[in-house]
């Protein structure tokens, strides 16, 4: 990795906003070569080579593929990570099963990766409803009212009917001691 200048605070260049990642050339991607860093150990669990990388880059990257080489620079096997991507300034473990290799010959590994470019909006944020449960909370609601309503009405008129029927019975009951 070649020395780069470390910048420092009062640098007003550390105030600028960047630019959106509009195109990927040869420059951003040896830029990207320097800021991730990976190990990898096909001792640590048996069978099975495990790729370690950490991302000191403010942009995010797929890995697409990881390669097992022998001494002499053939392809012993690759793999595509079915998750590749690491998110900015991220760290992921990759593992891939290398037990039907011979051991003896493998020497060396490497990745290939592409960067992730970002998208750029000139739209203002709109809240969508993303979730499908979200979009039929309205009817439970409604439907939760007219439940209640008819609860609520079937209620009333039970003890409403009650106290007309005891009122009566009074009523009654002081008509027959009248006479």
């Amino acid at each position: 990795m070649p020395k780069r200048k470390i910048i420092i605070e009062p640098d007003p260049i550390l105030r600028k906003k960047s630019t959106p990642l509009e195109k990927v050339d040869n420059n951003l991607r040896r830029l990207m070569d320097d800021k991730i860093n990976y190990s990898w150990n096909i001792y640590k669990l048996p069978n099975m080579a495990t790729f370690e990388f950490t991302s000191s880059c403010d942009k995010a990257t797929n890995i697409t593929e990881l390669i097992v080489y022998t001494s002499d620079g053939k392809e012993m096997t690759k793999y595509t990570p079915p998750d590749g991507y690491i998110r900015p300034f991220g760290v992921k473990t990759f593992q891939f099963y290398i037990g039907d290799l011979n051991k003896d010959l493998i020497s060396t590994a490497s990745y290939r990766n592409k960067i992730v470019k970002t998208k750029v909006s000139s739209k203002k944020p709109v809240n969508k409803i993303n979730n499908e449960s979200d979009k039929y909370d309205w009817v439970a609601y409604i439907v939760f009212i007219i439940i209640g309503s008819i609860l609520l009405g079937g209620v009333y008129s039970v003890y409403g009917n009650k106290k007309e029927i005891s009122s009566n019975k009074s009523n009654v009951n002081e008509k027959i001691s009248l006479e």
